[in-house]
């Protein structure tokens, strides 16, 4: 039985709606944002407290530099390891941010979803720099299951529709790894040890410009790389939808492989840390699991002493919300796909999928499943059957 369309749009609003308390209006309660706004009220402007002068001007346009400012005093904390578990649960999220983007980009390259809404995927990922993770992504995805083609078939979805150019596809993986994979071990180079704290936090504020970075990193590729290239590696003759499906195929590998090993060196550390401690020094504090993923709850009113606490919730929940909803969003998708699944069936994929690559991960690694049925359906029909 197929995962019913109304009911998937009732949970992704749901998941949208109970973002904001979690992710927001929590934080403004318990004062992690007030904590965060002090730093900028005491000269010298220290941040955590250490000889890290906080930098205050970027652009020389005083609103914008407030605002990249205000992104300074969030994320610098999470990279500088002075908080052990918020900077393990920062590494983890990077890996399940990697597989949100690659979902959003892909979908955004779909021949279905041109001059779609979803058809904008700088501008999706763009936006979650200055609107949190947690609440955009569930729009997105709530937004493709109202509006796309793709959301109301059921049993027989268009292998053209869900098809991309094989080119820009292919190529996904190096504008990933340079516009953001590299950037992401840039602003963990230690500071003033490797760079200046100056130039970290200036590399900080480029770093939150991802999705930019990588547009543009396709835009070029796509010219430089000749399609003499791309032919041998995918295959020459190939029809347009096999060729799609390949690079496809790489593309999701690629994605699934950096966040498998984020997830599992993370899960790892910290499962180690916590039960076998021999293995760490003495002098590092035990890390429970429940420390490092256990988000504060939306109902406490306690207010925070530090703001490390507050910004580690803030980015579980961001995490949590992301990754709930692209996987109740993947899973509808494969079940247009799989009519005859049964609710068992995805939920234990659901689950499979989510110990092996985390949530977001998870999606994508269901969305590959969807995508793989769909293309092998089409060839399928297209192979002329034989004359006895």
């Amino acid at each position: 039985m197929s995962v019913s369309r109304l009911t998937t749009i009732a949970l992704l609003g749901l998941i949208t709606v109970a973002s904001i308390p979690c992710i927001m209006i929590l934080h403004f309660r318990v004062g992690t944002f007030d904590l965060m706004e002090s730093i900028s009220q005491k000269a010298p402007h220290l941040l955590l407290g250490g000889p890290a002068v906080l930098r205050t001007v970027y652009s020389h346009f005083g609103p914008l530099d407030a605002q990249l400012t205000s992104l300074i005093r969030f994320f610098w904390p999470v990279v500088t390891g002075a908080t052990p578990e918020l900077s393990l649960f920062g590494v983890y999220m990077g890996g399940q941010l990697l597989s949100c983007l690659a979902l959003v980009l892909i979908e955004g390259e779909r021949k279905g979803n041109a001059w779609s809404p979803i058809g904008f995927p700088t501008f999706w990922a763009t936006s979650w720099v200055f609107i949190p993770f947690g609440f955009v992504q569930p729009i997105h995805n709530l937004i493709h299951v109202l509006f796309s083609s793709q959301g109301r078939a059921k049993g027989e979805v268009d292998a053209n529709a869900i098809s991309a150019n094989a080119k820009r596809i292919v190529l996904l993986p190096v504008s990933l790894t340079l516009g953001y994979i590299i950037p992401s071990f840039v602003i963990c180079l230690p500071s003033p040890e490797v760079v200046s704290h100056h130039d970290r936090q200036g590399f900080l504020i480029a770093w939150q410009f991802f999705a930019i970075w990588t547009a543009i990193s396709q835009f070029i590729l796509t010219r430089l790389v000749s399609d003499n290239i791309i032919n041998r590696l995918l295959g020459i003759g190939e029809s347009p939808q096999r060729r799609a499906a390949t690079a496809l195929r790489y593309t999701y590998n690629f994605v699934l492989m950096v966040t498998v090993l984020t997830h599992s060196l993370i899960l790892d550390t910290v499962l180690c840390h916590a039960f076998i401690p021999s293995y760490f020094p003495a002098t590092i504090d035990q890390l429970h699991p429940l420390l490092v993923f256990q988000p504060i709850s939306p109902f406490s009113n306690e207010k925070l002493e530090a703001f490390e606490r507050g910004i580690l919730s803030l980015l579980q929940y961001d995490t949590y919300f992301a990754g709930a909803s692209s996987l109740i969003w993947a899973l509808y998708l494969y079940s247009c796909v799989k009519p005859n699944a049964t609710f068992a069936g995805l939920v234990g994929k659901a689950t499979l999928f989510t110990v092996l690559f985390g949530p977001c991960g998870a999606a994508l690694a269901v969305m590959k499943e969807r995508d793989e049925a769909v293309f092998v359906d089409s060839t399928e029909s297209d192979t002329p059957k034989k004359q006895n």
